[in-house]
């Protein structure tokens, strides 16, 4: 659990850098500057989740450190101290999706 928090905390910093660019509409999303200024290079174009590389014939290499941004809102519901089960405020809880670059993966051998 560690780990997902050290990772959500890196996200966190690198999000508020490119909130920015965000706002002037440089980009559409948090998650697309994150890839466009920060994992994006000559050797890492193309980024798919674990699951679609998987379905598409391809492996993760072993070793392989994914990328992140942030996944879909999900409602939280969060109860306020003060208002013990009285009632319950609803937030939305953005989890951390990862995903690995076209660099990262290789074709699945036949078998």
């Amino acid at each position: 659990m560690k780990k997902v928090n050290e990772r959500r905390e890196e996200l966190k910093a690198l999000s508020q850098t490119v909130k920015p660019l965000v706002k002037e509409g440089a980009y559409d999303s948090v998650n697309e500057a994150l890839i466009e200024c920060y994992y994006r290079d000559a050797d890492n174009k193309v980024f798919h989740t674990f699951n679609h590389w998987i379905e598409n014939g391809f492996k993760i290499k072993k070793g392989s450190r994914a990328f992140a941004i942030w996944g879909s809102p999900r409602p939280l519901k969060k109860i306020e101290p003060s208002q013990a089960r009285e009632e319950e405020k609803e937030e939305d809880f953005f989890p951390i999706c990862f995903l690995f670059s076209n660099a990262q993966v290789e074709e699945r051998q036949a078998a």
